[in-house]
């Protein structure tokens, strides 16, 4: 909810964003509603004070007054222009506390009631009580998938590879709007750890944890409804953890574990193409093998568990048993890995996770470069097609600008 009448063009555009670097500043205060006067202080060089006059149906003013110098000549000013930025957004914020109320007390008692009649291990009764959702907004969501006009993946289920993360499994589900990608969500026991929505055309269109203070988009509210009919139909999930699933697995087939105690070697690959640069890692001794997922590699390095290879084939190792010239570069898989974990992208979704490349930008390219001072880069020689031949391109990898300082 805003003010209904128009009031933006009374003020030039210089004035009008004056006011609003000055409501976002924190610069209105003591705002307060009395009848059809509205009433601020606004700090500036020196504290000035507006009154607003509203007619009877508030679709206009009667007048403005501000008691700064240049609202003296009946100049609207940028205190008057911060008051209303400041009303305004008073008037949203009491719309969106009803909102959630109404969601409260009118659609989150059906939900609840329908999740105690069953022990659920994702219960959306408790899940959703702890987000911030309007009730026009979930009524929209509701719309949508009912329209079918958003639908959702087979949801799946997933255990974290990190070791200092929750080990019980998470629901992970993806929906899409109009058959393009639409919100992603991240399930655990009884909270969401991330949801996010990736429509164009939405504010909420990033990617990141969830901030439970941040009120959900109807694209997130269809993908939480899509997601509680499916947990009512199927009751996925249990207590079992990554160690038990382990266990489960050696059951099924226990491939063939090597200890490598030593003298390990890790050789970094060159990925060229027309617009990215990236490296990906080889590793072994007498026969070498294509490390496939960087941060699966540095998670069972971490946790001595053993690394598959194939179906048939599995290592077990630690940081000793590399030759120490390839400890940097290990270092460095380990900082990206971290770094990815810990560091979600804000535009649209990729896995958390780091796969068979690391692409090189900013400072990993410095870092890069001085590993392969002492481990020599192999590359693969990729012909790179433009509109009248193919090119064969060979390269040397060179700063090109030297320290000055050192």
């Amino acid at each position: 909810m805003v003010i209904q009448m128009k009031w933006k063009h009374l003020f030039p555009t210089r004035i009008l964003n004056r006011g609003k670097s000055y409501f976002y500043s924190g610069q209105v205060y003591d705002l307060k509603k009395e009848g059809h006067t509205l009433r601020a202080k606004v700090d500036g060089y020196n504290t000035y004070f507006v009154t607003i006059q509203f007619n009877e149906d508030e679709q206009s003013f009667l007048h403005m007054d501000c008691s700064c110098p240049f609202a003296e000549d009946h100049n609207y000013c940028k205190h008057e222009a911060a008051v209303l930025f400041a009303y305004e957004d008073q008037l949203r914020t009491q719309s969106t506390e009803k909102e959630l109320e109404k969601f409260q007390v009118q659609i989150l008692p059906q939900i609840k009631e329908a999740f105690s009649k069953k022990d659920y291990f994702f219960n959306m009764g408790q899940i959703l009580n702890s987000l911030p959702i309007r009730y026009a907004t979930w009524q929209k969501g509701v719309q949508l998938a009912n329209d079918h006009s958003m639908t959702i993946d087979e949801p799946r289920l997933a255990i974290s590879e990190w070791s200092h993360e929750d080990q019980t499994q998470y629901l992970v589900v993806q929906s899409y709007y109009k058959n393009h990608m639409s919100a992603y969500l991240e399930l655990r026991h009884n909270e969401v750890k991330r949801l996010n929505c990736r429509s164009f055309d939405c504010h909420n269109n990033y990617d990141t944890f969830y901030n439970h203070t941040r009120p959900i988009c109807e694209h997130e509210a269809a993908l939480l409804y899509l997601t509680m009919q499916y947990i009512l139909k199927q009751n996925p999930g249990d207590q079992t953890d990554r160690n038990g699933f382990a266990f489960l697995a050696a059951f099924h087939q226990t491939p063939k574990t090597t200890n490598l105690d030593q003298h390990l070697k890790l050789v970094p690959h060159l990925n060229i193409d027309m617009d990215s640069l990236s490296f990906s890692v080889w590793m072994g001794n007498q026969r070498m093998y294509k490390v496939r997922s960087i941060s699966s590699f540095i998670h069972d390095l971490h946790t001595q568990s053993p690394y598959v290879i194939s179906k048939k084939t599995q290592f077990r190792f630690d940081k000793q048993s590399f030759d120490p010239e390839y400890l940097s570069l290990l270092e460095l898989m380990e900082a990206k890995v971290i770094e990815r974990e810990n560091t979600p992208v804000r535009y649209g979704y990729e896995p958390l996770h780091i796969g068979a490349e690391i692409d090189l930008s900013g400072q990993t390219i410095d870092a890069f470069y001085e590993i392969i001072q002492t481990i020599p880069a192999e590359y693969e020689k990729k012909p790179i097609q433009t509109k009248s031949t193919n090119l064969d391109i060979s390269f040397t990898v060179k700063p090109l600008i030297q320290n000055q300082f050192t």
